[in-house]
């Protein structure tokens, strides 16, 4: 499967879901220890999460890598199963 990575949807992704929470743009900062001009690149659109950020905004969201990739709609993907090796 190919992902189409779009880093105008991803930013705008990561700014809806902290203004759902009340968050401001500052505190996120904060929490992902980066920088404010970092931040307003990611929600902009001009620059894509790097794995820890991407890994702490899920922590935060309570969501999916995919759902912040804008691969899936819904937070939380209910069709995955668990698979267990023996």
């Amino acid at each position: 499967m190919k992902y189409k990575l779009k880093m105008v949807e991803i930013g705008k992704r990561i700014k809806e879901n902290r203004k759902e929470m009340g968050i401001t743009q500052y505190d996120l900062l904060e929490k992902l220890h980066i920088g404010r001009n970092t931040l307003s690149s990611i929600e902009n659109g001009k620059k894509l999460p790097d794995a820890e950020t991407l890994y702490n905004l899920c922590e935060i969201f309570n969501c999916e890598v995919g759902y912040i990739l804008c691969d899936q709609d819904k937070k939380v993907n209910d069709d995955y199963k668990v698979i267990t090796l023996k």
